[in-house]
Parts: C-alpha cells; structure tokens; sequence
C-alpha cells in the first residue's frame, strides 16, 4: 500500500472523507469504515467414516455401525486420558491428522451446521461428544 494513502487512511475517523489524495496508483477518495470483526473459533477433530460417509474413498468399508464403535472406542481413550492430537494421527480419516487433527481457525459458515453447531457450543478446552454429520463420526476439540 502506498505510505501517503496509508497515512490519511489511519488520520480519518470512522465514517470521514478525506480530500483528494494523489499517489502513484491515481488519485483517490478515502472513506473510512469501521472494522466488523468475525468471531472465529479454534478446533481440532477426528474423523471416522463409513461406507455411506460423503467424500469416502473407496478403501472405506466399515458399515455405520463398526464406524460408530469405533469413534465411540476413540471417546472412552480420550475421556482415559490418552492424547488428542495422538488418537486423531490413529483414528481420523481426515487430512488434517497430519497436524493432530487441528483445522485452525475458522467463522460460522464454513462448516456442515451439525459440525458448527456442536464446535461453537463446546466449551474452549473441552472436546463434544460424538458428532454426526454426512461426512461420518466426528469427536470435535475446541481450543480457541
């Protein structure tokens, strides 16, 4: 960004119109707006599918039953204490097991509004219970 545009642009309060302003890029008008901030959380998660799970590759073949026992299995080793970002490298079908299941930050409307609804309730530093989307089973940790 040009420094004298950047300059007026930070002087001008919220809602105010600068005067012409000439830069190397023309001349301009600056109105300053002010900043809407997006809420946005922090989660990590694990994902197990099956059979009929969207966006499953042809190597999944465990019905929606052996998928459910087997998130719920990844449950019962978390709530014992064993690691999250470990049994997300172990369970989750996901690519983001590669960085223990962490999807980073993310605003309301990105994700299935099952997934969002249950990951925007949690509690920060708490993971929900077994979550069911059309993508498969999912355990959900909020850290932000």
């Amino acid at each position: 960004m040009d420094e004298k545009f950047s300059d007026v642009a930070m002087k001008l309060a919220v809602g105010q119109i600068s005067e012409i302003v000439e830069t190397p890029f023309g001349y301009h008008l600056i109105r300053r707006q002010e900043l809407e901030v997006i809420p946005t959380i922090g989660a990590k998660h694990i994902l197990v599918q099956h059979v009929d799970s969207l966006g499953a590759t042809p190597e999944v073949t465990r019905t929606k039953e052996e998928a459910k026992a087997r998130i719920e299995e990844c449950l019962k080793r978390y709530e014992a204490g064993e690691k999250f970002e470990d049994l997300a490298r172990e369970y989750s079908a996901c690519p983001s097991k590669a960085r223990g299941g962490d999807l980073g930050e993310f605003p309301k409307g990105m994700m299935h509004p099952d997934f969002e609804k249950a990951a925007f309730e949690c509690e920060v530093g708490k993971a929900t219970g077994i979550v069911d989307t059309p993508f498969g089973y999912h355990i959900i940790l909020r850290y932000k």
